[in-house]
């Protein structure tokens, strides 16, 4: 045992190995490993784009069938993914209505035209009616010989009648005429009498001046004169009013045809006027029954089917199915939100994946942006408003397919390459963006 008082040693603490080299060492890597990358997102230029959901689609777009008025559906002759030729019949609606009317207003139209002929005839006092040939083509139909066999009938009643009145008033002249010729020969015969009275009145008037005749003989041949002048004055007078009633019954005659010809430029003017009528709706009941066959607008592929069972009822411009084309180019139809379109336009290279096929298989596709609506439309189902733009892809971008057919309503994605842009832009844009929005909001 050593002793209390003999001082020991102080224990010295290990020495630490040196800090300095290691610490700067992992500086320096920090530092080029954040510079480094630093760097490269300043500078490195990556693609950027737009990203839009679309769906493949014909190039002169699926024509929709509709139909104007409607209907009940008589027979259905398509079903959905039949081809069907242009101009094909693709279902026939009840035309019982339609033919109806159709021939309710061809009846009024013949009538009308049957009609009209009858007024020309009339007007131009012609002794028979000239028909259209549109008429005398169908006489043999009992309908159309109806109706020219009454309008016939009528103008031949109209032109008795007229005819008869003026043979009453022509009879009344003929008869004044008569009246007017016997009292001219009894005028005539008074006029004699009165020349032999006034030579007679001349010869006793000088013997009575001389005194060989009495005075009563002379006052009577007097008095005879006298009322011989006066029957000539009265017969006369007759003549005259019996001219007078001649020219009266003339423009009785002349009244009567102007009456019956303004009657019948009248009633000439209201049937054309209704003609016209008639026509422009006979054409529009013609359309519709000719529409109660639904036509293929064009070759293609029936798709989209609305209509399943017969006697079913479709409404005024129902959306009845769609007519893709069979031959027509294949598009991409991509839909950009509003955000992008300030950097979206035509000419722009784009990229489709199509969404139908397995993504590991499919190989992207390189297209190119041919179109961009000029306004937004909006999303029925969700409301988003929208920019529909059209991507084309060339045909030798298509056999990376490896076969596999494209359809018009397959889903794909589209990346439009809007230009390019540094990693930095990316995580600064962001940032920015707020600073400028705070800024503008001071």
């Amino acid at each position: 045992m050593e002793p209390l008082g003999k001082i020991q040693p102080i224990a010295q603490p290990p020495e630490r190995p040196p800090v300095g080299k290691p610490l700067m060492a992992a500086v320096i890597i920090i530092f080029i490993f954040f510079g480094g990358f630093g760097a490269w997102a300043a500078l490195a230029p990556l693609d950027s784009a737009a990203l839009a959901p679309g769906r493949v689609t014909v190039a002169s777009n699926r024509k929709t069938v509709q139909h104007l008025e409607g209907g009940i559906v008589k027979s259905l002759l398509v079903k959905e993914g039949d081809a069907v030729a242009e101009d094909q019949v693709l279902i026939q609606l009840d035309d019982t209505q339609a033919r109806a009317r159709l021939e309710l207003l061809s009846s009024r139209y013949d009538k009308l035209l049957a009609t009209q002929a009858r007024l020309e005839a009339e007007r131009a006092s012609a002794p028979e009616i000239q028909y259209p040939e549109s008429l005398t083509a169908r006489r043999d139909q009992p309908q159309v010989a109806r109706v020219l066999d009454a309008e016939t009938a009528l103008f031949e009643a109209r032109r008795k009648s007229t005819e008869g009145r003026i043979h009453i008033f022509h009879k009344r002249i003929a008869q004044l005429n008569k009246e007017i010729s016997g009292l001219e020969a009894q005028v005539t015969a008074e006029e004699n009498q009165l020349a032999l009275i006034e030579d007679e009145r001349a010869s006793l008037e000088t013997l009575f001046e001389k005194g060989y005749t009495g005075k009563a003989r002379l006052l009577a041949l007097k008095r005879e004169e006298a009322e011989l002048q006066g029957d000539l004055g009265d017969h006369l007078s007759l003549i005259a009013k019996a001219r007078q009633r001649i020219g009266e019954t003339e423009l009785e005659i002349i009244d009567l045809k102007n009456s019956m010809l303004n009657q019948v430029v009248s009633s000439l003017r209201d049937t054309q006027a209704e003609l016209v009528d008639v026509s422009e709706r006979l054409k529009a009941a013609e359309d519709i029954l000719v529409r109660t066959d639904i036509r293929a607008p064009q070759a293609g592929v029936v798709m989209g089917l609305n209509v399943h069972t017969e006697a079913g009822v479709i409404t005024p411009g129902q959306h009845l199915l769609d007519i893709v084309p069979e031959d027509d180019t294949l598009v991409i139809e991509a839909q950009v939100t509003p955000n992008d379109i300030d950097v979206v336009y035509a000419g722009l290279p784009a990229q489709v994946r199509l969404t139908a096929f397995k993504q590991r298989n499919t190989p992207m596709l390189d297209g190119k942006l041919t179109r961009v609506s000029a306004d937004s439309f909006t999303d029925e189902r969700t409301g988003a408003a929208y920019f529909l733009a059209r991507v084309t892809i060339d045909a030798e971008e298509l056999k990376k397919l490896d076969g596999r057919e494209l359809y018009p309503g397959m889903g794909a994605e589209v990346m439009i390459k809007t230009g390019k842009r540094t990693t930095m832009d990316y995580i600064l844009a962001p940032l920015t963006d707020s600073l400028r929005r705070a800024f503008r909001e001071d």
